[in-house]
């Protein structure tokens, strides 16, 4: 008996989570946040987030039922124990879950064509369906066509939203909006995005290939491991492991500088993370980032305003901290950056008077009334 796991399971909900976290960062993260600085606004931009979010879900979700539709043999033999068509949901049933989904999908994207006027993103989305279809049942068995069709999708993914924004901003504020770089901008942070996932995609799937390879050759499908060799392909699963550890350095930078675009009005930004990047967000080159002196090592500071020495291990919690900000931060652009930095290794001690020193400057008695927000803690 079908239950509603195994439907989770096919439908691969976890990626659709992030999908939705995506379109989510990029509408409410980026886009939002850079038009407010223009003092520009999106009608309907409810409607068109929401329809976004389901046309890319639905997509997916069908794209997803599809492909282990037509996997199900290849799955048999790399992970017989994971095959959910075929067993727990029979193939007419996936058959129209997919039918269903994929329509759902479709229709969200037309609808934001109606909306907008816009014949062009109706034809995308019908496209991206059918390349789904495509690579599913025939591409993804052939030479670096499979991967780099799926690799695509992971672009528009991002970029559609651009695009779409774009799309109404024109239509709300022509001819006015060329006259400023917010078109451009929009496109290179969405078209920037798109290529970050176009590139792990299809890095990624062609690591997918050499996990599969048992399956895909007895198959016969010519992918990359099987024509060129386990041999030659392998160093891509290296760099695909060397993507991830740079992916979660890109989401850091990222969420750092979307912060940092929505709180822009604020000059002060304190970085009390270990693994210091606000800096980089903020526009500055590794070096100048490295230059900066972090309060964990300002010790003739710490020691004269709280009396932590190595001799003495009690200090003071409210020691006198109003000249920080202005005396020992690094000015980007008229943004104060103070960075409290961290211990050298492990058992070398502790930053705890540093550490007291940033919260007391943060504490309201400190800090004017009408300047309380103006720390940005990360």
């Amino acid at each position: 008996m079908v239950t509603i796991k195994n439907w989770f399971q096919l439908m691969r909900w976890k990626n659709l989570l992030f999908l939705a976290y995506i379109v989510t960062t990029i509408f409410y993260g980026v886009v939002t946040p850079y038009l407010s600085q223009y003092n520009l606004t999106l009608s309907n931009d409810i409607v068109l987030y929401l329809l976004l979010m389901g046309s890319t879900v639905f997509i997916a979700a069908g794209g997803y039922i599809i492909n282990d539709y037509f996997d199900t043999k290849i799955d048999e033999i790399n992970r017989p124990t994971k095959v959910i068509v075929g067993r727990d949901v029979t193939r007419a049933q996936a058959g129209l879950a997919f039918q269903i989904l994929l329509g759902l999908g479709v229709l969200c994207g037309l609808s934001i064509a109606l909306l907008l006027r816009d014949i062009t993103i109706g034809l995308i989305y019908i496209v991206i369906s059918g390349i789904l279809w495509f690579y599913s049942s025939s591409y993804k068995r052939q030479l670096l066509i499979g991967n780099v069709m799926i690799a695509l999708c992971g672009f528009m993914t991002p970029f559609m939203i651009g695009y779409v924004v774009n799309t109404q901003l024109i239509s709300t504020y022509s001819p006015y909006i060329y006259a400023t770089p917010i078109i451009t901008d929009i496109y290179l942070w969405t078209a920037g995005f798109g290529l970050f996932s176009f590139l792990f995609t299809l890095l990624r799937e062609i690591v997918k290939d050499i996990d599969d390879i048992q399956g895909d050759r007895e198959m016969e499908c010519h992918t990359l491991p099987i024509v060129w060799g386990i041999g030659t392909t392998k160093p891509v699963d290296v760099l695909e492991s060397l993507t991830k550890v740079q992916r979660e350095t890109f989401n850091r930078i990222t969420i750092h500088r979307l912060l940092t675009m929505s709180v822009g009005e604020f000059p002060f930004r304190a970085e009390v993370d270990p693994d210091a990047n606000l800096g980089l967000a903020l526009g500055l080159t590794q070096e100048e980032v490295d230059a900066i002196v972090p309060i964990s090592k300002m010790r003739t500071l710490v020691e004269e305003r709280t009396g932590a020495t190595a001799a003495n291990k009690f200090f003071k919690l409210n020691p006198y901290v109003a000249d920080i900000p202005d005396t020992f931060s690094k000015d980007i652009n008229g943004v104060k950056l103070l960075v409290m930095g961290t211990v050298d290794v492990g058992g070398s001690g502790c930053v705890c008077p540093e550490h007291v020193m940033l919260k007391r400057r943060t504490s309201n008695n400190q800090i004017e009334a009408n300047e309380s927000a103006r720390f940005y803690l990360c």
